[in-house]
């Protein structure tokens, strides 16, 4: 998908989006919904990055520049998360298990939460989104759920290819493990972020580990073949 710099509607069975926010689909246009809050409507319009075709997977110099630019572009996201925590949250960066991971403590936790961690794992293309926007997330979260959230900022390519990713979140749950029962652990991840929760919720429990008491994928890409009616 591309932003429109000056409104014209894309070729057909192209998608694009309008300067203020509303999805082009060829010759339709798709409005923001009025449903939603003002708050929403405003991430919704917020300017995507454009990027162009993808470097040559060899080249980790263009690669390293490529996510600089996508992580750059996402500044303004980072500071509308952190605008709505506030100061409802604190959040402190830690290396735990030789893992960086930002831990967030909700100002005002929810009681029946005090023994509670949600482990979250951003989102990203397993690429993008690391640091700043990792941190951030861990705030939001730790808000939204009311007790401790750890964000993992995992390792990632082109200096990182797998399975690292997946090995820092399972370290960091294993830190966790020695803390808490696993029944009080959540683990979560959007996106990309998905995949590397399920994936490393798999790997703890092949190395014996106890499962979460809870694991929450939310539009994980499970289908790396991009065949299915919900991808499209």
């Amino acid at each position: 998908m591309t932003e429109m710099s000056e409104e014209r509607f894309p070729a057909p069975g192209e998608a694009a989006l309008a300067a203020d926010g509303s999805l082009l689909l060829g010759a339709r246009r798709i409005p923001l919904p009025v449903s939603v809050s003002p708050a929403a409507r405003g991430y919704l319009a917020m300017p995507r990055v454009t990027l162009g075709q993808c470097p040559p997977l060899a080249d980790k110099e263009a690669w390293r520049r490529r996510v600089a630019q996508v992580d750059t572009g996402s500044e303004a996201r980072v500071q509308q998360m952190l605008a709505a925590v506030g100061d409802r949250a604190r959040v402190e960066t830690r290396t735990i298990a030789g893992v960086v991971v930002h831990v967030a403590v909700p100002a005002e936790p929810q009681p029946s939460r005090r023994e509670w961690l949600r482990i979250t794992v951003h989102g990203g293309a397993l690429v993008y989104m690391g640091g700043a926007f990792a941190r951030a997330e861990a705030a939001l979260v730790a808000v939204q759920t009311g007790c401790e959230a750890w964000s993992v900022d995992y390792r990632m390519p082109p200096d990182h290819p797998y399975p690292a990713a997946v090995d820092d979140v399972v370290e960091a749950y294993r830190a966790a493990l020695a803390a808490r029962a696993p029944g009080r652990i959540a683990i979560s991840g959007a996106s990309a972020g998905g995949n590397v929760a399920a994936a490393a919720v798999l790997k703890a429990r092949d190395l014996g580990l106890p499962l979460p008491g809870a694991l929450g994928l939310f539009t994980p890409e499970c289908d790396l073949t991009e065949s299915g009616d919900s991808f499209a």
